[in-house]
């Protein structure tokens, strides 16, 4: 682990010598199973944009190694990530216009020299901060804050991929937060990302990046395929359009709480 810290903490070097950056998480977590999950992650104040007024998120990116128990399965990834400012309420993981890129293990498992491993990480990294993927990413959060959904019960796939424990948080966010919209409800799943551990997180973020990805202009991100017919049968979207079938209940100026 040292080895891949070394190599991100000289990717993260190269790359602020043209782009400020933030470090927003450092990490080093052993899970129930006796998986090792190191987090790096980093965020670009630079380049930001507004998604509501008062609610401004930047781009950034997360370096995550995962080591099994046993030691037979190792995996790096470099994953996207838009930072949200407000509160400092959580990170939300976004795959359509700037998928998650896995290390070759022979970099950072056989090769001895660290430099093949720095100059893919910071390929892998510079691209997470790509300007037009951001600006796509931001415009579908935007078309997600202007759809609303009904009520605050969350549909029978999220609950199913939360558990009653998460689904009552992040209801209970939901409702506080009082909007009631997709961008609401994504911002109420990643705020519990934030104490949430290691494995659970990323899971959280995906889960909640999947929710903006839901419209008709960009189709259904996979993860949340299968929970289309439930948002159709609980009234949240119409069937064939994606759009929601009512207006939202209220609408507030406050977000989730931090």
């Amino acid at each position: 682990m040292l080895r891949v810290a070394s190599a991100t903490k000289a990717a993260f070097d190269i790359l602020s010598r043209v782009l400020a950056l933030h470090i927003v998480v450092c990490s080093l977590e052993e899970d129930e199973r006796g998986d090792e999950h190191m987090l790096l992650g980093i965020q670009a104040p630079e380049l930001s944009a507004h998604v509501l007024v008062d609610d401004q998120v930047s781009a950034g990116a997360l370096v995550a190694l995962h080591v099994g128990r046993d030691l037979t399965h190792c995996r790096l990834e470099v994953l996207p990530r838009v930072y949200r400012k407000v509160c400092q309420n959580g990170t939300i993981v976004f795959s359509e216009y700037s998928p998650a890129q896995q290390i070759n293990p022979i970099l950072f498992l056989d090769s001895e020299a660290l430099e093949p491993l720095i100059r893919e990480l910071d390929r892998t990294i510079r691209a997470c901060f790509d300007p037009k993927g951001f600006q796509l990413a931001v415009k579908q959060f935007r078309r997600s804050a202007k759809e609303p959904v009904q009520g605050s019960t969350l549909p029978e796939s999220l609950r199913a991929s939360l558990g009653p424990t998460l689904e009552q948080s992040v209801r209970t966010r939901f409702v506080r937060a009082g909007d009631f919209t997709r961008w609401g409800l994504l911002n109420a799943i990643t705020a519990e990302a934030r104490t949430a551990p290691s494995s659970l997180l990323l899971r959280l973020e995906r889960l909640g990046g999947s929710l903006s990805e839901l419209s008709p202009a960009v189709g259904v991100h996979p993860l949340l395929e299968s929970s289309l017919a439930d948002l159709m049968r609980m009234g949240w979207i119409k069937a064939g359009t994606g759009h929601p079938m009512n207006p939202p209940l209220r609408r507030s100026k406050k977000t989730s709480a931090a």
